[in-house]
């Protein structure tokens, strides 16, 4: 967590910069002086002429005060390690030569325990809530510029909203003085304050005649835990046991199990209640769950939606809580945190040694995916983006609710595909297989359906219309940005290249509807899109006459109209003879009707209303006395 109860000060060898570090994390090194001398340097001094034997110290030890150089332990193994030869943690480990630092001492650049507790502070933007960590040092000492004040380091915390409180109010205001006495805190520059804080950590369930059920446990408890058998290797004060009082073995059937301490055990008569602690209440006795106790959370089968609910869960029944200044108006849960903060560094110069970020930085990214994973938002979210592409630019709840449920569980329609959750198989046959994508009748729904993208109406066409390159070229477009709104594998932002929410201006607007495409329907782009495929039609793929084409080719692109004779061109060129390619469409029916009908096939799958039809075809004939 990023926030802890205790903290003490580990200080550079090498600087007299100091970092406030976790004592339960293996950030420092044990510097050990004399009994009665706080400074490394002149324990050193002092060790120089002392007999080792009288210290217990043996030759091969000689190596320093360090034990042992370079290597990092928590706060108690340091102190651990000390006491074993009559010594204590440094005060204050002092600079020395680098000679005598490999010599004598513990390493260049290496942080040292120290017995001197710190606290961390909060500074707080009042507008927004964000807060930075300030790390006060002692006199003398160096801090590290990211923890000092206005450091523009903040990150957002979850505040908690307690009664008279609103999203406004549930952090300390500057405007308001920061609420002085009442709070703790006091002004800070910038329009923020500066809080001192503490940590607790408390179990959200304590009474064992009620185990709160799997959706409870999953939206109280954010502290996870390893499986209760991992603690079995520490010997019998460290194992676990399933709980079997009653509402713990009625809870076994709606999938959480309790698990508590072993050395817990206590007797009631002769019946021995396992994984439990006794208390003395009017003369009774009940079992009550502490704040290390583990539930166990079975994945859930029917697809509900919910954060973890698609895998085992092991959580430690605790609520870490971060209270500002006193009086316990205002708190934030204790964020997580993987990448080692600015007071975990083991390394002065190093920053964050690679021994520390390398399995760090996969953790959190594992993290950030199983979250994105788990998010009930995210098997909805993926649907109905899918189903904008494929189907639908509005589906309906239900459409959408149901090839969600087919992501989460891997399954539909009575076929299982993984089975597990972030299936896009059985997601895609949930969108395509759907009753809201195969009826015909919603073909006569205006609502229904979505407009196709600009370029892949371009490639349609050039399918329906049997473009054939020349000579195999492959298809070169140039400028379809500007030209279309779209451009092959040239998205503007990660973003698409339009807004999924986007809304029309008009009937669609009104009624709430979006129509994503066409955000790429201006009038520029509109135009540009009628020249170019006016240009396909009359040129084929070139850049002649506003077309697509590129302007790269062999033999040299033509973009004349007339016979062209000369000593380097003898032979006639025109437009069509340096295309890229050429439509190759011929209908298959010499009668206007049947023409119109099969265009109306190939290009517009039979949609065509009658209306339509007519105009087309007198227009074909229009063009055919006109040009023929």
């Amino acid at each position: 967590m990023t926030f802890s109860a205790a903290r003490f000060f580990t200080k550079s060898i090498n600087t007299y910069q100091y970092q406030c570090a976790d004592p339960t994390k293996p950030v420092g090194t044990p510097a050990c002086c004399t009994r009665g001398e706080n400074d490394l340097a002149a324990t050193r001094r002092r060790r120089r002429n002392t007999n080792l034997q009288e210290l217990q110290i043996s030759p091969d030890e000689k190596k320093g005060w360090c034990l042992w150089a370079q290597e990092h332990t928590t706060k108690s193994e340091a102190e651990r390690r000390c006491a074993s030869f009559g010594f204590t943690l440094c005060e204050k480990p002092t600079k020395w030569s680098s000679t005598d630092q490999i010599r004598y001492g513990c390493g260049r650049g290496v942080y040292a325990w120290t017995p001197v507790p710190c606290k961390l502070q909060v500074q707080i933007n009042s507008l927004n809530g964000w807060v930075n960590i300030v790390e006060p040092v002692p006199v003398g000492g160096s801090p590290h510029k990211p923890l000092t004040l206005n450091s523009n380091d903040g990150f957002k915390v979850r505040w908690n909203m307690h009664a008279g409180q609103n999203e406004k109010t549930e952090h300390p205001l500057w405007k308001s003085g920061c609420d002085g006495a009442a709070t703790g805190c006091t002004t800070a520059p910038d329009e923020t304050c500066l809080c001192n804080v503490t940590v607790s950590t408390e179990a959200p369930f304590v009474d064992p005649s009620f185990v709160p059920s799997a959706a409870e446990l999953r939206r109280t408890l954010f502290i996870g835990s390893h499986e209760p058998r991992y603690f079995d290797a520490g010997g019998p004060d460290h194992r676990y046991v399933q709980c079997v009082a009653p509402a713990c073995i009625n809870a076994v059937t709606a999938g959480v199990r309790v698990w508590n301490r072993y050395n817990e055990t206590r007797y009631d008569g002769n019946a021995t209640i396992n994984g439990g602690v006794w208390h003395d209440i009017n003369d009774g006795r009940r079992l009550v769950f502490r704040n290390d106790t583990i539930f166990e959370v079975d994945p859930t089968t029917d697809g509900s939606l919910g954060d973890g609910a698609s895998r085992k869960l092991f959580l430690r029944n605790a609520v870490e809580t971060v209270r500002v200044g006193g009086g316990g108006r205002y708190s934030f849960r204790n964020p997580p945190n993987f990448m080692p903060l600015l007071g975990e560094r083991a390394y002065q110069f190093a920053e964050y040694g690679a021994d520390m970020g390398a399995e760090a930085s996969r953790n959190e990214i594992e993290a950030t995916f199983e979250h994105l994973m788990e998010h009930e938002n995210t098997a909805p979210f993926v649907a109905k983006r899918l189903m904008q592409r494929l189907v639908t630019s509005n589906p309906s709840p239900r459409y959408v609710e149901a090839a969600a449920l087919a992501f989460r569980t891997g399954r539909y329609g009575g076929v299982t595909y993984s089975g597990r959750n972030g299936d896009l198989a059985a997601l895609t046959a949930a969108i395509l297989l759907d009753r809201e994508a195969r009826s015909s009748t919603l073909d006569y729904d205006i609502t229904h359906g979505a407009l196709r993208e600009p370029l892949l109406k371009v490639m349609h066409f050039m399918r329906a219309m049997e473009y054939v390159p020349f000579e195999g070229r492959q298809i070169a477009f140039t400028s379809m940005q500007n030209k279309l709104g779209q451009s092959p594998f040239n998205s503007p932002s990660v973003f698409n290249y339009y807004l999924a929410e986007y809304e029309p201006t008009g009937p669609l607007e009104k009624a709430k509807l979006v129509s994503p495409e066409a955000e790429l329907s201006t009038a520029p782009l509109i135009v540009n899109f009628m020249n170019g495929m006016s240009s396909l039609v009359d040129n084929g793929l070139t850049n002649c006459v506003n077309g697509f084409g590129s302007g790269q080719a062999k033999p040299s692109r033509r973009c004349t109209s007339w016979p062209y004779s000369g000593s380097r061109h003898p032979a006639a060129i025109n437009m069509q003879a340096t295309a890229d390619g050429n439509l190759t469409f011929a209908p298959s029916s010499s009668i206007v009707a049947e023409i119109v009908s099969e265009l109306n096939l190939v290009l517009a799958d039979g949609r065509m209303s009658e209306y339509a039809r007519k105009i087309i075809g007198e227009q074909y004939v229009c063009s055919l006395a006109t040009h023929y």
